[in-house]
């Protein structure tokens, strides 16, 4: 996933613009390689899409990094076209300061963080021992990325299509919860409204959205072509919803279609995360930010799944085992995938996939405020089959530590996994919005 940032360099007055750039000169090539744009004094920067980063070159740039943060949070206002809208995003007033050893670079950028911490701002230092501190250019990436994600997820419009599953009891917060901890707006959508489009979508429509999806698969078992067919008409009906009501992303109370109308959101879910717009099942809100989170962090979809068992007696490594399964997956990534029914009713279509092995972050989100984060890397080692789960299933090595952690104080149902890991980076997340384990 490729980072860019804008970034301003700070200096005192008594250093002349050519011992600033002597001083400079040594990082600037590490910084453009990073996918940095250096911008003047004057600029007030702001783009909406781009983290800023503040170089504090020498000491006495305390009021200098102030004014440049505040311009910088004056010109994401105008992105943003509204200041409230502007205040309320987290990474608005979040302060990438990066030092150095030398000139009491280190010294200013604390002192100012410890100012934009009073003022109610986040932050983060990232310290260069040198041009050449590989480990510190890995925490500056981290801390980009984390900026990043912030920003986009406080810009979401994510749209709650039918209350959440009446078994959610520990999943469904409220808009303002959303956009009090995460600046994401979470909109109400009508499931009426979805099954009203579902009606209108004859069955040749549904066919040709699903040719593509029959024509890949592995195999296919139960569901007949009518039923495909069916969930391609679910996948039409809540693309159109997203693009009326201009969601980023969306979770379903999908439950109503299997019971009022047959059929199944499996193969729309799957779809619509492969093309870009997060979706999940069952209502479940803290589970579609999580998913939302991790597409901005890794840069590619995630899966949002049950936990079947937990093993957290520890092996010989202090690991134990987590076996998920759900019934839809994104098909971006699989090694292969069959057409199943639905698991629970038997009905409609399920994604059937297998996953690769290799290293995965698992995340849930949490807490009466989603002010609360379970956090842990894992290596995925199985894509098992068992008829007694849904559909798709994982089975994850986990530190044993953290499967007694989940099972003791679990923050609820649904797992969202991300492939890679990326642990260190929803820590500064995490950290940024004060949200605990």
């Amino acid at each position: 996933m490729d980072l860019h940032f804008e970034y301003k360099v700070l200096s005192s007055a008594l250093h002349d613009a050519e011992a600033v750039e002597r001083l400079f000169s040594s990082y600037a090539p590490l910084l453009e390689k990073e996918g940095g744009i250096r911008l003047g004094a004057g600029d007030g920067g702001g783009n909406a899409g781009l983290p800023s980063v503040l170089f504090i070159l020498t000491g006495g740039t305390e009021a200098l990094a102030l004014a440049a943060l505040d311009a910088g949070k004056a010109a994401a206002a105008v992105a943003a076209k509204t200041a409230v809208a502007a205040a309320k995003t987290p990474a608005a007033a979040y302060a990438i300061l990066v030092a150095h050893p030398l000139h009491n670079s280190l010294p200013a950028a604390m002192e100012i963080l410890a100012r934009v911490r009073q003022d109610g701002g986040k932050g983060s230092i990232v310290f260069l021992s040198g041009p050449g501190d590989e480990a510190g250019v890995a925490v500056l990436r981290d801390t980009l990325r984390a900026a990043s994600a912030l920003a986009a997820v406080s810009a979401l419009r994510i749209g709650a299509i039918g209350s959440p599953s009446d078994w959610l009891v520990a999943s469904a917060h409220s808009p303002g919860t959303v956009a009090a901890t995460w600046g994401a707006s979470l909109i109400p959508v009508r499931i009426e409204e979805l099954r009203d489009k579902l009606a209108t979508i004859e069955a040749a429509a549904g066919d040709a959205a699903t040719e593509e999806f029959r024509s890949t698969a592995s195999w296919c078992r139960e569901p007949k072509k009518e039923e495909i067919a069916r969930a391609g008409g679910v996948y039409l009906a809540l693309k159109s919803i997203a693009a009326a009501h201009r969601l980023d992303a969306l979770t379903l109370r999908c439950f109503d279609l299997v019971q009022k109308d047959g059929t199944t959101g499996c193969y729309a879910l799957s779809r619509l995360a492969d093309e870009g717009i997060d979706a999940g099942c069952e209502g479940d809100v803290p589970s579609i930010i999580a998913l939302a989170l991790m597409r901005r962090i890794s840069g590619s979809p995630s899966w949002m799944a049950n936990p079947s068992s937990i093993e957290p007696r520890a092996d010989v490594d202090g690991k134990g085992e987590i076996l998920l399964a759900h019934c839809t997956v994104p098909r971006n990534g699989l090694e292969s995938y069959g057409i199943r029914s639905h698991f629970e009713s038997g009905i409609g279509v399920a994604i059937a996939g297998r996953m690769p092995k290799g290293p995965v972050t698992l995340l849930r989100l949490g807490g009466s405020e989603l002010n609360r984060a379970w956090i842990a890397e894992g290596e995925m080692t199985e894509s098992p089959s068992g008829e007694g789960l849904c559909r798709t299933q994982a089975r994850i090595r986990v530190e044993a530590r953290l499967l007694t952690e989940l099972l003791e104080a679990p923050l609820g149902n649904h797992i969202v996994v991300a492939r890679g890991h990326w642990g260190g980076t929803l820590a500064r997340v995490m950290a940024a919005l004060n949200v605990r384990g």
